[in-house]
């Protein structure tokens, strides 16, 4: 890693080595962004986000443990490359937690978070405590294991999940590759080192007719496979708060399509999105009660160049509600109930008419 000064030397940078788990674990907590703003975690956009360090648990306290306002929960366990502790212990414990947190509910998380604005800012949505209740019951959230650096035997941790085949959570390694700069200043390159993959299984079928043994071997469907608990587009359809907007949402559902895009399907909603090298652009969120514009720290985080972002905004402000309500006061959530048909088509497009000059500049 080099720096380059304002007299265009280079300076070849020093690891810088944390003191203590702590140090790493209140970094963390006080800037969640840095790990829930990795790309590769598909972390929709959120407004807030609660960041509670050492949450009681069953099995130990957890480092961290983030809810978003979306209702996503991620799960946190430090450990430093130094730590003498076994990796395949680290991993285990990780796992150790999300069976835990199975146990939970919205009762025991408003106890132990115990912070009144925090509170009352999280569960005023009815909305939000379903999904969480869901997501708990489901083991539908994300473990992470972050440290300053991974140590290669992490990184074989994949066939630990299966020690909980019942849950749908993922597990996903992170080393943070901090650098000194001067004093006590660094910088982090926070990366994905390992995530779980989908393991597919197949159905082994023994049939004996008149002493003739047929075996047959099927697996699961694209839209049957993993633990994940995703919802299917007529269950999506079925519950959308509004259903004078359904209409909207298939035309949505055939324009990405017609652009080569992808819907990627979750709990309760659905992300409209695309690929460009092998990395994938969501641009649209939609739940059954509310969708999600583009903000601009995904804006930041996908790279979208400023001009395009600005035709993007330019087509919200064609709905008077999305740009005095969402857009002036910088949010990211539309709720259905607040809406129009109509309001809810300038949505789309913007979406649809960004993945256009997205996909144009690309093949320039």
């Amino acid at each position: 890693m080099y720096h380059i000064n304002n007299k265009k030397k280079c300076d070849d940078l020093e690891k810088y080595v944390f003191s203590y788990e702590d140090s790493v674990q209140g970094l963390l907590g006080d800037n969640p962004q840095i790990l829930l703003n990795i790309d590769e975690l598909g972390i929709p956009p959120f407004d807030d986000v609660i960041a509670v360090r050492e949450y009681p648990s069953q099995r130990g306290p957890i480092d961290i443990v983030y809810i978003t306002d979306n209702g996503d929960i991620i799960l946190v366990e430090t450990k430093l490359l130094k730590n003498p502790e076994s990796h395949r212990a680290v991993v285990a414990q990780a796992i150790d937690y999300a069976k835990a947190f199975t146990s939970e509910d919205i009762t025991s998380l408003r106890n132990k978070i115990k912070n009144k604005k925090i509170d009352d800012s999280l569960f005023s949505n009815k909305n939000i405590e379903a999904i969480l209740n869901k997501n708990i019951t489901t083991g539908n959230y994300q473990v992470l294991i972050v440290g300053d650096e991974i140590h290669p035997n992490i990184l074989g941790m994949a066939e630990s999940i299966q020690s909980a085949p019942h849950l749908s959570f993922t597990l996903s390694a992170i080393s943070l590759n901090p650098y000194s700069i001067v004093n006590e200043e660094y910088i982090l390159f926070p990366r994905i080192e390992s995530k779980t993959v989908e393991v597919e299984r197949s159905v082994i079928s023994i049939e004996i007719i008149n002493n003739d043994v047929k075996i047959n071997s099927s697996s699961p469907s694209i839209e049957n496979k993993g633990n994940k608990p995703k919802i299917t587009e007529e269950e999506f359809l079925d519950n959308i708060e509004k259903p004078e907007f359904i209409e909207s949402i298939k035309y949505l559902w055939k324009e990405i399509e017609k652009r080569k895009g992808s819907i990627d399907w979750g709990t309760v909603g659905f992300s409209g999105g695309y690929r460009i090298n092998n990395r994938r652009m969501s641009l649209i969120w939609a739940y059954d009660k509310w969708m999600n514009i583009l903000s601009p720290k995904y804006k930041k985080s996908y790279d979208i160049p400023e001009d395009s972002y600005n035709l993007y905004l330019d087509d919200l402000k064609k709905s008077t509600y999305i740009y005095e309500n969402i857009i002036v006061p910088n949010k990211s959530e539309v709720k259905f109930n607040s809406i129009e048909v109509e309001d809810c088509r300038v949505v789309i497009d913007a979406a649809l008419n960004l993945m256009d000059r997205m996909i144009s500049r690309e093949e320039i």
